[in-house]
Formats: C-alpha cells, structure tokens, sequence
C-alpha cells in the first residue's frame, strides 16, 4: 500500500489528472482505503460525462485519481481518451510501481522486464533513481546500470576499469552480476562503439589482451585493431594513481600471451622509445643501450637523450630505474672521459682543471658504482663494468696522475703551492667569521672528498632557503685522518714525533680522538667553541641544540660514514649517499637551532676503485731505505727515509709544513705499499688529485624561499590548425635545472570546454643543458573520437603542472587550436 501511495504522490507531482486502471481486479480496496492529500478519488463506472465536465469545468485546477476496475478500454470505446492523453497514468503491476518509483516513464517497462534482476534490488532501485538525471536513450540508461552493478562511476572507462581490476586479481563477482541483469550483450555493444572491439568469443580478459595488444602495436608500428579511444583509454589507465597495479598485474600477465619477448628480438631501441606498456620493453631497451654503448654503437650523449626521454614512462622506477641510472652514469662518464684533455701545466692548474670539470669523471665513476651494485644487476652491465673499470684505471686514474706526478716531484715544500691549505683553513675561513661577532659551526666529514663535496653542496642547495660557495683547500701530506683532523683545528704547529709516530700534536697537545680535539677548541681563548659527534648531535632534542648554538661561537661536529665504510670498499658509494643524508639532517637541525652559518669540509680525499688492483699497483718495502715507524697503503713515516728508485716521493717534517724528527714516502701515482689486512681498492694518504683536493662549503640560511622552477612552452608552429586524428608539438623548457631551478612535472592534453578530446601525458622536464636545443621534447597527441564532436571549433592545448604534495594540477599554460578534421582524418590512426 505504501507503495501506491508513493508512487501516486510522485505522479501527482507532475499531473493534476492520474488514470489508474486495475487490470487484475485486485486493488479495489486499496482504492477505498487509500488516502491522498488535496486529491479526490472518483471511480470509473459508465460516468465519462459526469467525469468530464467535474474535472475540466466545475474543478479545473483541483486534483483527481481516476479508478477504473478492469483493463483499459479499447480506444475506440474510450470516452476519456482524450484525457489520458492529456494526463498521467498509473499502473499498478510491481514494474509499473517500480517505474514510478524510480521516475522513469511507462514507455520503460519491457527495459524494466528485460534487467528484471537489477530491478528487483531495491538498492539498486535507489541508485537508479539518485543518478536518474542526464540520459538521452536506452543506451546511455544502461551505462547507469553498468554503474551500479560496479559501484563506479557512469562512465565507459570508468566500468571497463573494474572490470580490468577484478581481472588482475582473478574475480569475476561483478562480471556475473553484470550477466545475471542481462547487461552483458550490452556491454560488447558498447564496447564496440567505443573502442571498435569485436570479437565472435567476446569476454573481458579477449578484451584486455586486444587492449594491450593493440596499444603496442600502434606505439611501435603505428597501426592498430581498436581505435584511438582505446588508445587515449590505455595510456589513463596505465597512469592512474589509483589503477596502475591493476595495469602491471595484467601486462605482466600478458607478456607471454601475446609472445612479446619473441616480438622485441629484432627491435631496436629507437622503435621503443614511447613503448612502456610491458616491462619486457625496457628489459630489451636496457640490454640494447648496455651492449649499443660498449660497442660504440650509440654515442653517450644519445644515449643521455634517451634515458632522459624514458624518464618519463611508466616503468621507469624501482630496479629498473637504478639500471637505467647506471647506464646514463656510465654514458656521462664516457662523455667527459673523451672530452678531457688531461694536460696540466702547474701545479695550481690542476687543482683549477680538477675542481672545474675532471672531478665529474670521479664522480660518475662512483655513481655508476653505486648504481650497479643498487640494481643487483652486474651480468647485464658487465660490459659496461669491464670497460669503465679499465677506462677509469688506465685512461683516467692512470694518465690524469701521471701528468700531475713530476708538479708533486718539483715540491720543495708542501705548503708553498700557491694553494690555500689545511693547516690555514682555522686562521683563513673560520677567525674571519668569528672575527665579525657571527657564529659559525663546522662540519667535518671524514674522507669527504672533493667529487662527493661538489654533489652535496648541489643537494643542499636545492633545499630550499639555502645559498653558499664552494671551494677547496690542498690536504696536508700524508693525506690520512689523524695529521688533517689536527690540521684543521686551531692552532700554530703541528708537530710528530719518532717516539709517537701515532699522534698529532697541536701546540704540544694531543689531538686523537674527539675528546682530545674538544678540549683543544675549548681552550681557545678567543672565541668559545666545542666540539661533538655526529651521532650525539643528532640524538639532542632541540632544546638542546638550541643551548649548544646560543652558548658557543663555534663548534665543530665530526662525522664518519665513508672513511668507516673504506675497510669494506663494497660499501663505499653506498656510505656516500647516506652521507648526504646524515650532513643535510645536521645542516637542518642546525638552522631549526638559530645556526645561519655552516662550514662542512674534509680531512682528506680518497682512491677508490671497484675491481681489484694489479700487481704491478704494488711498490715493496725494499723501495725505501730507513727506519721505517708506520706503514700504510699510501706512505710510510719513519726516520731518514730514502727512495731506492723513483717510485716514491720523499717529503720531511719541515718540508711537510710539520715540526718534529720524521719524514715520509709518499708513492708516485696511484701505486700502493703492501699492508696485510687492509683494503687496497679504497686508500688515502698519498698525493694525487683525489686524496689532496679537499671541499669547503660555505653554507648560509636565507630568510625567505629562493626556489624556484622550470617553464614549459611551445615553440612556435606555421598553423594553429588541427586537422588530423593527431597532433604534434615540441615543448621547449625556458631553462636549465639548476640548484635553485627545479624540475617540473607537468600533464599535457587537448581540451574542448572541459572535456578531454585526446590522451594526457605526463611528462618530466627535467633537463640541466645550457643548450636550448638540448632542452626540446617532441610530444604527439591522439586525439579520441569525442574530438569529433568539437569540429570547427576551438580547442586548448593545456599543460598543467603538478601542485605540490598533491595529486592536483594548475594550469600553467594554454596553447589555442581550431579543429578542422575532414571525414578522411579517421583513416589516419
């Protein structure tokens, strides 16, 4: 009853008349008892006339239920034909009832008897009814029903997404309710209209191998058996934040249906390029660059520009992205090797030409290390690893310290370089700040050398409100932690004894260990200082912090991550990288403390080399004449020491800028001294480049943000016309990432008002040459078959960029468009 009722009062709602006619005789006394407000009930028995003229001209704007027991009457005995024209009509079977329920016309009962199930769920019924708005056919009512049965939006795509979902994860609830509402046969109609799939065994998983095949084929050959839709659907899909595992868990699954891995035999890189819908394609890519670029096949700034491309694809992250970074390392350290013309004419200009470019060969040597061995893939990259390590060790390590050898032989003294040195870095950098009443606190990083320097100073200042310089200081000799710690400490000598060949002494006091050092600072008489470790600073709440930084002038916090990690050199570039880390942690807790003022500098560099050394590396200690107090891999301490041959460099106390009785050999090049049971592949103590080259950041806060980032926009075309199913455009970033300039993610597409007529792409911009023409992505558009809807109309190229901490985008520019495609653009997918 209450039912009727309600489907009555919605009826009225819209008619002052309501026709009911009782087909089965069954609801007469539901009639009678039946109570609805304002509405007079009259009762249909041989009383037309009366009807009539009560309804239309004595109660004209009154409302009237008008009852009828029995079926309808023919139209040809209908004396009220005319009326029920003119009003509504209520039915009383339960779909009728449904009908009215939901809102739907009487015109939509056999739809109502051909979904049965779905109509029988009251559930169902409501969500009908909440989403009834905005339909215009049959079709697009059961894209509604489609909806519902998938709790997803009314969108084509958007069902087609669950469907793909539960087949990733080997359901079929939602696909069986779909058959149980006799949608299915529905569901291939409109996936045929949508995306051209036909198939005489339609199901979702043909669908979704057709899907993925049909992608791959029009990425790499340009022809396809769907149409561009599904195109434009594949490359959403696969993006999505919220559906990409559903799209990996498939591809992965398809590879070998598809047979993908027998495809890729022939395929060369450059056809792969826009591919990423499997992850058998970047394997093949990954193994083509390794071998393309160790056979000289691909130049190394090709192969710079293609990782550079991929970066944006879906694929490029996790283990993948490590090999690729290991190639593009590679590729970058090839490309400075060949470039560099390792000549040096002083010994101050090869501290110039080391500090200005061939530190980078270290650094991407080191990388590429790191890299590697993150990837846990060394069988594919051993041509790379085999080649590198040779380049590095001959061509580099080899040639480069070769030619700097005799400028080290041609020293009288060590400290009359012409170098700012170790020992001065207290009176020449630290005194001048305090000397102006500023505090400044002094990080010092053991075996921090200059290459690893250079890539933290760029990390810091791509924190924001952060600036400073970078420069260098030439370590004392030997090059080992106990002589540079006490050189870097304030004080006028520093002196080493026969009898304690061990220890460093500063003015007479010891400086082993951090507590010897912090005593030595605290007795500074003219500025208050301490000195603490890494690890304890860190550990302080920051309070603490606060009162270390207002009670003292100066500190210097020790930290030791590489140098600890040289005793197993396989750990050394990972040490590195949590170096980073450990130093920008300490650099902001200093500046959360009121610090605006930071030193970070070194004790000495370092060797370091991956593969093992040869025996010709090695000098014996026949080499040296004299009494010989310590050995290390990279020079002896002793007394009266003498080189046999030409192998070693013989400095003594003054003219190592060092009071006491004892000299020291230092090895030419990069050769090593035999030490059992220490490493030989990471050492210090000797003369070359990267063990004497040591960083001094500056480092200051500023007050207000100085980050900014890149600009995107399209470089100019003859038309503004689009009048095919695609659309090509360079986008041209307005300027290299630098520490200040940051990348941009931006997502670009074509848009009608606010409808998307093309597939998006998010693409990263992420380039740091100063050649505009270097900085330049061709991107090409699909347009879908919604675009045809837009003919001759204007259209926008949006690209919008990525807000923040968010999965928001702003727009960031527009480009116009007129659209103006012929009928035989469809030809052209």
């Amino acid at each position: 009853m209450s039912k009727i009722k309600q489907a009555l009062d919605k009826l009225f709602q819209t008619h002052r008349v309501v026709f009911w006619y009782d087909t089965k005789n069954e609801l007469k006394q539901d009639f009678e008892s039946l109570s609805l407000v304002d509405v007079e009930k009259i009762e249909i028995q041989n009383n037309e006339f009366f009807i009539k003229h009560k309804v239309l001209r004595e109660k004209n704007d009154s409302k009237f239920l008008l009852y009828h027991q029995g079926a309808r009457p023919k139209d040809s005995v209908n004396w009220l034909i005319d009326m029920e024209l003119a009003f509504g009509e209520f039915r009383s079977d339960q779909n009728s009832i449904w009908l009215g329920e939901i809102g739907l016309g009487f015109d939509y009962a056999d739809f109502v008897q051909e979904h049965i199930t779905f109509f029988k769920n009251q559930t169902f019924r409501e969500k009908l009814k909440e989403r009834l708005l905005g339909f215009n056919n049959k079709e697009e009512l059961r894209l509604k029903l489609f909806a519902i049965c998938l709790e997803t939006e009314d969108r084509i795509d958007a069902v087609i997404e669950e469907f793909l979902a539960e087949l990733a994860n080997g359901s079929q609830m939602k696909y069986q309710l779909l058959k149980d509402c006799n949608l299915e046969s529905h569901l291939w109609k409109s996936l045929e209209k949508s995306f051209g799939y036909i198939s005489a065994s339609p199901s979702v998983k043909d669908f979704a191998l057709e899907l993925f095949k049909s992608s791959y084929q029009m990425n790499i050959e340009k022809r396809s058996k769907l149409n561009s839709d599904a195109y434009v659907f594949m490359r959403r899909w696969k993006d999505s934040r919220n559906r990409f595992k559903d799209f990996e868990r498939l591809s992965d699954q398809f590879e070998d249906l598809l047979s993908i891995k027998q495809d890729l035999e022939n395929r060369s890189y450059r056809e792969l390029q826009d591919c990423d819908y499997f992850q058998l394609v970047d394997k093949k890519i990954l193994s083509l660059l390794v071998n393309d670029l160790a056979n000289k096949t691909i130049s190394p700034s090709d192969c710079i520009s293609f990782i550079r491309n991929r970066k944006s694809t879906h694929w490029y992250k996790d283990n993948i992205e490590k090999i690729y970074e290991a190639i593009n390392h590679a590729a970058q350290f090839f490309k400075l090797l060949a470039e560099a013309n390792l000549t040096i004419a002083n010994f101050t200009d090869g501290f110039k030409k080391y500090t200005d470019n061939w530190y980078k060969i270290d650094l991407n040597y080191r990388k590429f290390i790191y890299f590697t061995r993150e990837s846990g893939q060394s069988s594919l990259l051993r041509p790379l690893i085999d080649q590198i390590e040779n380049q590095y060790t001959n061509n580099f390590l080899g040639k480069l310290n070769n030619e700097w050898q005799p400028h080290i032989d041609n020293l009288e003294r060590w400290e009359f370089s012409g170098v700012p040195t170790q020992r001065s870095f207290f009176n020449r950098t630290v005194s001048p700040i305090l000397d102006k009443n500023n505090k400044v606190f002094v990080i010092i990083s053991d075996a921090l050398r200059f290459e690893v320097g250079k890539e933290l100073y760029n990390k810091i200042l791509q924190e924001d409100r952060y600036e400073g310089d970078v420069n260098f200081i030439q370590s004392t000799i030997p090059s080992y932690t106990q002589l540079g710690m006490a050189a870097l400490l304030p004080h006028s000598e520093l002196s080493l004894s026969s009898d304690k060949v061990e220890i460093v002494f500063a003015d007479g006091k010891p400086t082993s260990g951090s507590e010897n050092r912090r005593k030595i600072i605290s007795d500074f008489k003219k500025h208050k200082g301490t000195a603490v470790l890494s690890s304890d600073f860190l550990s302080m709440h920051l309070d603490e912090t606060k009162s270390l930084v207002k009670e003292h002038s100066f500190a210097f916090i020790y930290h030791d991550e590489i140098d600890s990690a040289g005793k197993n050199p396989d750990q050394v570039p990972g040490a590195v990288e949590r170096t980073f880390e450990t130093i920008i942690k300490i650099i902001k807790k200093l500046t959360s403390s009121n610090a605006n003022r930071i030193l970070i500098t070194a004790d000495h560099g370092f060797l370091f080399q991956d593969k093992d050394l040869d025996e010709s590396d090695f000098l014996a200690d026949s080499s040296i004449k004299g009494e010989i107090l310590q050995t290390d891999r990279r020079f002896f301490i002793g007394k009266g020491l003498e080189a046999i041959n030409n192998s070693f460099k013989i400095f003594d106390s003054k003219q190592a800028g060092i009071s006491g009785d004892v000299s020291f050999a230092i090895p030419k090049t990069v050769n090593r001294i035999r030490k059992k049971g220490s490493s030989i592949r990471f050492v210090h103590g000797g003369a070359t480049l990267q063990e004497i080259v040591v960083p001094v950041l500056d480092i200051r806060k500023k007050r207000e943000s100085d980050i900014g980032f890149v600009s995107i926009e399209v470089l100019g075309s003859t038309s503004n016309l689009i009048t095919t199913g695609q659309l090509s455009v360079a986008l041209y970033q307005s300027e290299p990432v630098t520490n200040k300039v940051r990348p941009l993610k931006i997502k670009a597409g074509l848009y009608c008002d606010e409808t998307l007529i093309s597939d998006s792409k998010e693409l990263l911009f992420d380039m740091t040459s100063a050649n505009p023409r270097d900085r330049e992505l061709k991107v090409q558009f699909v347009l879908t078959q919604e675009a045809n809807r837009f003919n001759n109309k204007e259209v926008e190229l949006r690209l919008e960029e990525e807000v923040k901490d968010t999965t928001k985008y702003r727009i960031h520019r527009i480009y116009k468009y007129t659209l103006r495609r012929s009928f035989t653009s469809d030809f052209d997918f």
